[in-house]
């Protein structure tokens, strides 16, 4: 019972709270205190609009001040009821006045002197001891003339310093909330000197420069997307060994082969590295704020990945001529709208990014399709290279590693739905459908060109794979979930078809024509 006692005050307290802010906020605006209060504001008025025989305006006026003096009243009886007018008149007295008594007495001496006659004689005494009576004199003859101003005070003037008081108050109240306010803002912000610090706030755009006119810094850009491509290499432990036993250096095969060809590609496409090893290779494209213009980081990173391909596809080329192992991969790209952050490995930044784990299952191959399709007999040619399947409610291997769906990706690219949609709105895509070697139904697909950053335009096809329920025991692979994915078409001869596809849809649409009327109709 105590406890819901306390948690039922608790709420109470903080409704309450929540009501008095709510129904004080004509409080933050001094300026109402004059619309309340100043009676002699609206008397003013009021005599104006009269001699101008302006009726409406005067009875407007006289309404308004009639208001006015009923809330001052019952404002003034409280400040008298509770002791505060005498010293919101002696406030005022002590502010025009203290400067002379600076260093005799203290402001809340002068202020309690003025505004409780009872303390006088033990302020005097206080003075006294202090200098000497000849040094007092003055000093006496100021605060008992200071003192008699504020004795004299009647009610007009005492009405007028309550109001005066009530619109100083309300300032006061309004500075003390923006001094707190800004307090929290100010104790949000932390001023770096650390370079290392520095570095990795500045890396995560978190880094607020403010840079005199005469310094000069490299102007910062701000991140508002990223493409990521993931290539899973597969294959090079087997040439590595191969390549030892040939008594050759793995190294440097990669690095001709394989390394240099990339690097190569990565400034045409606007491409950086994030993470290059024998096993996987992880770009990044970043979109900034500043360069509109350059907002094609998926069209080009779709073009990047084919370009990997053929570049594999070359050093295949190169390994059957020396007989050794082949290299096979699977390129995820991944699409976020959000800038990456970074931690940093002494001088090397590491990225962080959602979109990079969501590439690498996107890049993935499992083991089981594999296997499935290297059967003899077990499926017929096909000229797709990705295929992805949802692992039905039951199958022991859904939920495994937190995974749902299955992939099959040789040689092949798979562009998220994200990355999609993004790429909708860089280029012009024509949509269409195409019977397709391996397909049971006609493919839809996409087609656009998009220009790289040297301005060489490349073809780009996209196919609209339809998501399967994962079934063992049917060649095709189950049924349609009613979910889609997107392949990047690599395969030249698809691209080709395509192509062609395209031109005499855009021939037929061209034609003109022809019609007859009945009597021109041609004899047979």
């Amino acid at each position: 019972m105590e406890e819901k006692i306390r948690d039922a005050t608790a709420v109470l307290g903080q409704a309450q709270m929540a009501y008095a802010q709510e129904s004080y906020l004509w409080a933050d605006m001094p300026a109402n205190s004059d619309i309340l209060f100043d009676v002699g504001q609206s008397q003013q008025k009021l005599a104006a609009a009269q001699k101008a025989n302006d009726q409406q305006a005067a009875s407007a006026w006289e309404a308004q001040h009639k208001f006015q003096r009923r809330l001052l009243r019952v404002v003034e009886s409280q400040a008298d009821d509770s002791g505060l007018t005498p010293s919101i008149v002696a406030s005022y007295e002590a502010a025009a006045t203290f400067k002379n008594l600076v260093g005799v007495v203290t402001a809340q001496q002068f202020h309690q002197y003025l505004s409780t006659p009872a303390s006088r004689s033990e302020i005097k005494q206080r003075i006294k001891e202090k200098f000497s009576s000849a040094d007092c004199a003055e000093t006496y003859e100021l605060l008992d003339e200071s003192a008699t101003r504020v004795g004299r005070v009647g009610g007009k003037e005492s009405r007028a310093c309550l109001v005066r008081f009530l619109r100083d108050f309300l300032t006061l109240r309004r500075d003390l909330r923006s001094y707190h306010l800004m307090q929290k803002a100010m104790s949000q912000i932390q001023l770096l000197e650390d370079p290392n610090h520095l570095k990795l706030s500045k890396a995560n755009n978190t880094l607020n420069e403010f840079l005199a006119a005469k310094e000069e810094g490299a102007v910062s850009r701000t991140v508002i997307g990223h493409m990521i491509l993931k290539a899973d290499v597969r294959g090079s432990t087997t040439i590595t060994a191969a390549l030892r036993k040939q008594g050759l250096n793995p190294a440097s095969h990669f690095s001709l082969n394989f390394f240099t060809p990339i690097n190569a590609l990565l400034e045409t496409y606007g491409a950086g590295k994030v993470f290059i090893e024998g096993d996987a290779v992880i770009l990044s494209i970043m979109e900034y704020a500043e360069a509109s213009e350059q907002h094609m980081s998926v069209a080009r990173a779709c073009g990047l990945a084919r370009q990997l391909l053929d570049v594999v596809q070359l050093q295949n080329v190169a390994c059957r001529k020396a007989g050794l192992p082949e290299l096979e991969l699977g390129i995820g790209l991944v699409y976020s709208t959000e800038a990456p952050a970074y931690l940093f490995d002494g001088e090397t930044p590491i990225m962080i990014s959602s979109a990079i784990g969501k590439a690498d299952r996107t890049s993935s191959c499992s083991w089981m399709l594999r296997k499935q399709r290297s059967q003899p007999g077990a499926r017929a040619a096909t000229q797709l290279n990705v295929e992805v399947y949802e692992i039905p409610e039951g199958d022991p291997l859904r939920g495994e590693k937190g995974e749902v769906e299955l992939r099959y990706n040789v040689n092949g690219i798979e562009l998220d739905a994200a990355g999609f949609e993004k790429l909708k709105l860089e280029i012009s895509l024509q949509s269409f459908e195409m019977p397709v070697v391996g397909a049971p139904d006609p493919v839809t697909f996409y087609a656009g060109r998009f220009p790289d950053t040297k301005g060489t335009m490349h073809r780009l096809v996209v196919r609209e794979g339809r998501i399967r329920f994962f079934d063992r025991q049917s060649d095709s692979g189950g049924k349609e979930n009613g979910q889609v994915f997107y392949e990047i078409v690599a395969n030249e001869q698809l691209i080709t078809a395509a192509s062609e596809r395209l031109k005499m849809e855009s021939t037929a649409m061209s034609m003109p024509v022809f019609g007859f009327k009945p009597s021109q109709a041609p004899r047979p």
